[in-house]
């Protein structure tokens, strides 16, 4: 028979047990955490204009795709912003190509607005790369694969001197080309419609891609 030292011992350890099992029992669940994005500020106005010309400057609205790194996406914000100037300059070009090319009477065979415009825009793209300045940031966050990310709007300008320049080199070029069709024509039309060709490409320097 136990004594009554060895009752309460034996008492005492099931009591115990008895416990830590309650407790272990009752112990709750950690809770999975939702990631939620915080509120945003208001978008400033100028997120919402695509294009201005103030101050003799040009100024261009870029976004990000969202990213992890906010590093990352100012950078893809102001990648975007240089891809807009790039095409909007080109096409701006190609509707001045395209109204001299009809003034002269040029075919496209002769002068391409389009072919033209491109060789342009690939002389712009590097000076609106080094150029474009930032002068606005507006950032958002949002979730990306279940973490926040970082989302941003930039406001860019660059100088219409820089754009005029890029433009006038880009049309030195064409009126090189022309005076080369010049010299090695082997008829008077042909001839003819090289001078013209130079001519025109000299009207449109001079009067500058703004204008």
């Amino acid at each position: 028979m136990f004594s009554s030292k060895n009752n309460y011992v034996l008492k005492t350890l099931v009591l115990i047990s008895i416990l830590l099992v309650g407790c272990s029992a009752s112990k709750p669940v950690p809770s999975v955490q939702v990631v939620e994005a915080p509120k945003n500020e208001e978008r400033p106005d100028w997120i919402y204009t695509d294009v201005s010309n103030e101050d003799g400057q040009l100024s261009f609205v870029g976004l990000s795709n969202v990213h992890s790194s906010e590093k990352n996406a100012r950078n893809d914000a102001r990648m975007d912003a240089t891809n807009n100037a790039v095409q909007y300059l080109g096409t701006m070009a190609t509707f001045k190509f395209e109204e001299l090319s009809v003034s002269y009477g040029l075919s496209s065979e002769i002068v391409d607005p389009t072919e033209s415009s491109q060789k342009f825009q690939k002389q712009i793209a590097d000076n609106v790369a080094r150029r474009l300045k930032t002068k606005k940031w507006h950032m958002e966050r949002e979730k990306i694969k279940g973490e926040l990310g970082y989302k941003y709007f930039v406001l860019a300008v660059i100088p219409n001197s820089t754009i005029e320049n890029s433009f006038k080199k880009s049309l030195d070029n064409n009126i090189e080309e022309q005076q080369k069709e010049l010299k090695s024509a082997a008829t008077e039309k042909a001839k003819t419609q090289a001078e013209q060709a130079i001519e025109m490409f000299r009207k449109a320097k001079k009067e500058g891609l703004m204008n």
